[in-house]
């Protein structure tokens, strides 16, 4: 389905694509679908989950862990925060038992094939980490990081260090990963959500602005005044319904306003 809106704004259109969605479901399947669906932002999708699509029938959540690695005792999470850079985290729920250290390793690999310079990971197990970076970490700082994760005694822990988005996505690959060994991800569930407020501009290679969408792509009205100064925080009026890890519907507001379109032109290099 195509659609195509004038005089509309952002809510207006999620108000139609849903009520669309609503009668879809109630129609082929008898099921009466919730309204209004969530909303999540990119950034808290890509930090909770690692995905721009996620599947939110896998419970389990990625934790930003940078502050306090500043202060841990293994040099590769503290010099990592203090560059600057992210340590996100995930609690395995029961993989202490569940993955010996030949799986550890195979997982360990998988990231490396992902693109991760390592993988750090513990176990919990009799109230205290053990395995490969447990000795880093004293009783105190244990428990900060317990706590910041939500782990529990079994679990397995996983670390990435890397840039902000290099470590959500690969952390939020091994999560599905995972969660379909284990058989984590509950089937009965349709779990929908929007995606919104993506950003307006990336950095691609060679370090060039290029557009998040497509350079029609409005941006968002509270940020519009730091287009030419701060590109990089400027939010789009893009959106995407998520269903199960899937994006099923996807679209944007247009530029509308000839001012913005040549700022825009101009960032891009046109």
């Amino acid at each position: 389905v195509d659609l195509e809106m004038s005089f509309v704004h952002r809510d207006d259109v999620l108000t139609c694509l849903e009520g669309m969605i609503g009668a879809v479901f109630r129609d082929v399947i008898g099921k009466d679908l919730p309204l209004p669906l969530p909303r999540m932002s990119y950034r808290d999708a890509m930090d909770r989950f690692g995905s721009d699509k996620p599947d939110l029938r896998l419970a389990m959540e990625m934790a930003d862990v940078s502050a306090l690695s500043k202060e841990c005792g293994f040099k590769v999470f503290s010099e990592t925060a203090v560059k600057g850079n992210n340590v996100k985290g995930l609690a395995v729920p029961g993989g202490a038992a569940k993955y010996g250290r030949a799986q550890v390793d195979k997982i360990v690999a998988r990231a490396v094939e992902l693109g991760a310079k390592g993988l750090a990971w513990a176990k919990i197990e009799k109230g205290a980490l053990t395995g490969q970076i447990a000795k880093f970490f004293d009783t105190a700082a244990q428990e900060r990081f317990n706590t910041a994760l939500g782990a529990k005694e079994g679990d397995l822990l996983l670390f990435v260090a890397d840039e902000w988005e290099k470590a959500c996505t690969i952390l939020g690959t091994l999560r599905l990963q995972m969660g379909r060994d284990l058989d984590l991800i509950d089937k009965s569930r349709f779990a929908f959500t929007w995606i919104v407020d993506f950003p307006a501009f990336f950095k691609d290679s060679e370090g060039k602005w290029v557009a998040g969408q497509h350079p029609f792509t409005q941006v968002h009205p509270e940020d519009a005044d730091r287009m030419m100064s701060e590109p990089g925080k400027v939010r789009s009026l893009q959106y995407d319904m998520v269903l199960n890890g899937i994006e099923i519907i996807g679209g944007s507001v247009r530029i509308h306003d000839w001012e913005i379109q040549k700022q825009v032109f101009s960032i891009l290099g046109m």
